[in-house]
Formats: C-alpha cells, structure tokens, sequence
C-alpha cells in the first residue's frame, strides 16, 4: 500500500469539486499552462469502429474556442433538427468531434458558423455512446530551462501511472461548467435545500443544462467517493463487486458495461458507483465511501428522481475506478508535446493535473 500523506495537497479549487487526493506521487511541476491559446490543446472524437449506415446526416464537427452546446444549438437551427452529440469539449481548443441530426432529412453540404464549421461525412444509422472509443488529444506547453526538465520527468510518470492504471478516474473540471458552479445548482435541483433558488427560478434555466448541472451534482459526490477510497487505503484497490472489461482495440479502453465480479488488474478493472435514483449499496470499498458521502450531504438515491422536475432526474450507474489510455510526451526546444489517447468519458486534465500538480488550475489553463 502506498501512503499518500507526503504527496503535495490539492488546491482549494480541486477540493471544492470533490478531488480532495492525488493517487500519483510525483512533485509536479507548477507555474505551467496547458492552454496558452486553443491551438496547445487539439481534442479529436476517436470512433470504436466503423459505424452503422442509415438515414441520420452526420457531421464531423469543428469549432474554436466554443462551447459544445452552442455550437450543436447554432447547427440545429441551421438545419431545423435537433443535433445529438457525445461528449462535452474543452471550449479553450480545436476539438473535432460527431454531430448528427436526430431525425432522417436530406443530406446537404459543409456548414459554417461563428468560430465552428460542419463537414457532412454521410448517412448513419443512430449512433450512441457504444461507437465511440474515447479521444485523441495533443497537447503542446511551454516549458524553459529546469521547469521543462522537471516537467518532461513527471509527464512520463505520469505516463507510466496511466499505463499501470493507477490513476484515479475523476469527473474533469469541465464538468463543473466555466466558473465552476454547476454541480451547486445540481445539489438544488434535487435536494431543497436552504440557501436554493425557487423552483421556478430553477426551470427558467434551458432543460439541457439543468440536466448537466444534475450530472455535475452527481460527478462531485462521484469524485468525492473515490478521493475517499483513495485516502483510506492508499491506492486504488480491485476488490470490487462489478468491474469493467478492458478490450484493446482502437486501443486499451474499458468498454461501457460493467459485469459482476471483482477486477483481476488486467483483463477486467474496478467499477465505482455514480450515484443515482437506480443506485443500490453493493457494500465493497466504493458503495460504501459512496454511502457515507451521501448520508453527510443528507440526500438518498429516490432524491434523484425529481417528482417536479423528471425531465432532470438522473439515474446513475457504475464508471471505471482507474482510467484507461496511454500518454507520450517529448522535448521540442522549449515546447513539451504531448500526444494522449484517453477512454471515453476520461478527462485529459484529470491525467494532466496528476502530473504537473498545478497550485492555480486556472492560471494553469485547466479549466475558465
């Protein structure tokens, strides 16, 4: 077991989110950022496969410095259809990611707009989480003199943590919103609690972002159950009653349902509960710090399910424990590049911040 207590301390802002624990025991390397200008930090959607034909126009997406929803708001409109996505980007980026229209409607060409443009790539069948791998990132910092050698050091740490799986799975940055803010109004969404706005002030906010700010309430109590784990025993244990299968191509990723059983490190890895209206006890290492979690926020799984607002519940399920994926990164001058692959549902920060251990996430571009 290896103990955690001399490892440097999160900042007040990881604390806040619920990462209240490193489970990497390098120093970091401060005073870097990792988003200089969004041309740093390119974000590209890795498929699984080769996906379904059908009737659904798709779209390969890229935008600038914008932020997902607006982007799928703006292209819908142009369209006049509802566009599905799969994953929130990083707003500060190139990132390139699917779109498709949410009913069939005749194919048309390339579409442009403020800081974003759409590229028809043809007729798919409707596409879920299950067809996309995870993400691409590349990744470029600055880094002069002592500061780069150190920093060089603890990004192949780091890239040597992410291949044993040692790295503790949390919910990014991103998913809290730009100021960091979206998992408090979640917490009023299903508790009442004193302090909240009214109801009714709560449903002038688009139904889509309550949605997300329910899930930013569910990521902090997520986060908060495995920093727990992590503090209580050191590491990560396997020991767990569902775990995730590991396959390997496009590369090593777990796929998206757990089985039961406990992980054996390699072929299967932990599963860690995210809480939810369908969420029992299972009474390994993680249902219970999740259980304590929830008793100290006063909130039971039924609060998820939110009699005057279902459009927002949320029913929870199980994430893997320990993210999947691997990271190289190389001196260029006075540039470290680094090149990531990244499961799905994994944040590249989260692996970043292990590495660089930054004392303002902020400053430090790890999130607005």
């Amino acid at each position: 077991m290896r103990g955690l207590d001399d490892v440097r301390r999160p900042p007040e802002l990881d604390s806040q989110l619920g990462m209240l624990a490193y489970s990497t025991p390098s120093g970091g390397c401060g005073g870097i950022s990792i988003r200089e200008s969004p041309e740093r930090f390119v974000v590209s959607e890795v498929l699984a496969g080769r996906p379904p034909e059908g009737p659904l126009p798709t779209f390969v997406v890229t935008k600038v410095n914008r932020n997902t929803i607006d982007v799928a708001e703006e292209l819908g409109r142009r369209l006049g259809c509802r566009i599905k996505f799969w994953g929130l980007k990083d707003k500060r980026s190139i990132s390139t990611q699917i779109m498709q229209c949410a009913r069939p409607r005749a194919p048309g060409g390339s579409v442009r707009g403020d800081g974003w443009v759409a590229r028809p790539i043809g007729l798919w069948g409707e596409l879920g989480p299950e067809h996309f791998a995870g993400n691409s990132f590349r990744i470029s910092i600055s880094a002069r003199g002592p500061e780069g050698g150190r920093c060089q050091s603890a990004l192949r740490a780091a890239g040597d943590s992410l291949a044993s799986r040692t790295i503790a799975n949390f919910f990014g940055y991103q998913r809290f919103g730009a100021v960091n803010q979206n998992h408090i109004i979640g917490r009023c969404l299903v508790k009442r609690a004193e302090g909240c706005p009214r109801r009714d002030e709560l449903r002038s906010i688009p139904a889509r972002v309550r949605k997300l700010q329910v899930n930013a309430y569910q990521s902090y109590l997520f986060n908060l159950a495995l920093s727990r784990v992590l503090l209580e025993n050191g590491e990560l244990p396997l020991r767990s009653s569902l775990s995730h299968r590991v396959v390997r191509k496009p590369f090593e990723r777990a796929l998206e349902e757990p089985i039961a059983g406990p992980a054996d490190g390699v072929t299967l890895v932990p599963s860690a509960p995210v809480p939810g209206y369908s969420y029992r006890s299972r009474g390994d290492a993680y249902s219970r710090a999740l259980d304590e979690v929830m008793r100290e926020e006063g909130i039971s799984p039924r609060d998820f399910f939110v009699d005057d607002m279902q459009e927002v519940s949320a029913e929870g399920g199980w994430r893997p424990a320990v993210v999947l994926g691997r990271l190289e990164a190389r001196g260029d001058g006075e540039l470290i590049r680094i090149n990531m692959l990244l499961q799905r549902g994994s944040y590249a920060t989260v692996v970043l911040r292990e590495a660089l251990k930054p004392e303002d996430p902020i400053a430090s571009g790890f999130t607005a």
